[in-house]
This record gives structure tokens, sequence and C-alpha cells, in this order.
């Protein structure tokens, strides 16, 4: 996958939260530091953003071969620049998309709790309540499964455990068969991450702008 194919969407992904946040802001005023919209949507942006910008210093550091020999200086490993791209990036697919995950399953328990006065104890459970009392689509909630899924394999040596389960994101096929390894490129999680925050920011938008919604 290409760096421009990979940044795809990213700019207008930012742009959008940024305008969501600043709806939001005008709507609350000084309390919107404390609405888990605010919060946890720019968070998830970050985080994505940060993850490509690490992305991005990596492709810097392998088109430098005195960089390459500095980086092996200090890990005290010989690796090639191949290695470095594959290794360090997949370190950095598998920690964003945990990290959005964790930040999904704090705003879907915070949400739950505002509009239901319960929280559950795993993120499908929560979707599935805000998706409920707000007449949201079910379909809405592939997105967090699918995503649900693959922070699980981790767990499990790439693994999937679970029952067998196919989604259909954005026009993508999400396959995951029990007791097969769960390989997912960086598009792929990059359409589940987009996808994640664009339903995150439709579902806060489901409740009034003028409503804080604490975290939980």
């Amino acid at each position: 996958m290409t760096w421009n194919q990979l940044v795809t969407g990213v700019p207008q992904l930012c742009q959008d939260v940024k305008s969501y946040q600043n709806t939001l802001q005008q709507a609350l005023k000084t309390n919107v530091t404390q609405d888990v919209r605010y919060i946890m949507l720019g968070a998830m942006k970050d985080d994505y953003v940060s993850a490509l910008w690490i992305i991005a210093g990596v492709k810097m550091i392998t088109r430098n071969e005195a960089r390459i020999d500095e980086f092996k200086g200090i890990i005290q490993q010989n690796v090639d620049k191949e290695t470095i791209q594959v290794t360090y990036t997949d370190y950095l697919r598998k920690s964003v998309i945990t990290r959005v995950y964790f930040l999904l399953d704090h705003y879907l328990g915070s949400l739950s709790k505002h509009l239901t006065g319960k929280c559950e104890n795993t993120v499908y459970k929560n979707a599935v309540a805000v998706a409920n009392n707000q007449n949201l689509s079910a379909s809405d909630i592939e997105v967090f499964s699918a995503m649900g899924y693959t922070r699980n394999s981790f767990h499990n040596n790439g693994i999937h455990q679970g029952k067998p389960q196919n989604y259909n994101i954005d026009g993508r096929q999400y396959n995951f068969t029990t007791g097969n390894q769960v390989s997912l490129s960086w598009h792929d999680i990059s359409i589940l991450i987009h996808a994640a925050i664009y339903t995150a920011r439709n579902w806060g938008q489901s409740i009034s702008n003028n409503i804080l919604v604490p975290e939980k």
C-alpha cells in the first residue's frame, strides 16, 4: 500500500471531526471539555493521525542509509530496510486499532450510561443499547464488531477463536473464520478506523448537541 493510498480521506476525516467538535463547542460553551463526544472523537482521530506520522518517520529513516545504521546501533540488531518497514509498521497497525477500540469502548459505554442509565461490560452490548435507544441502524454495529474481533485476535497469536463472522464495511469484505489467522492490511485497518470514527460521530449527532454527555 502506497503512502498516498494510506492517507486517502485523512484530511477530510480530520476536517469533519474538527467541524463536529466546533458545533459541540458552540452549543455547550465551556462545558464542552466535559463532553465524551468532544473528547473521545478527538482522541480517536489524534491516535490514528499519530500512527500515520510515525509511519512517515519510518519511511524517512529507511530512505537514509546513515539513519538505518544509526537505528541498528540503537537496537543492537542487524536489520535491513524491509524488516524495519514491515516489522515496526505492523506493530503500529496492531497498536492503533487496539487504542481506537479502547476509546470506542469508553465512548459507547458513556453514551449507553447517559441514554439508558447503564453501562454494559462489552463494546457490543453498549452499541446495541445505544442503537436501540436512538433507533439507529443495527448494521452500524458491524464496524465495531469487526474491530473487536481483530483486536481479540491479538490475544490469540492472531487467530480468530470466536464464531465465524463476515462483514462488509464500506465495500470491503472482512472474514473471520474460526481457527484461521486474522490478516488485515493497513488498508483494511484504515477503512475500519475511518468507518468507526464516522459511525461514532453520527451516533453522537443522534443526541442533541445542546445536551452534555459526560464521561462514564
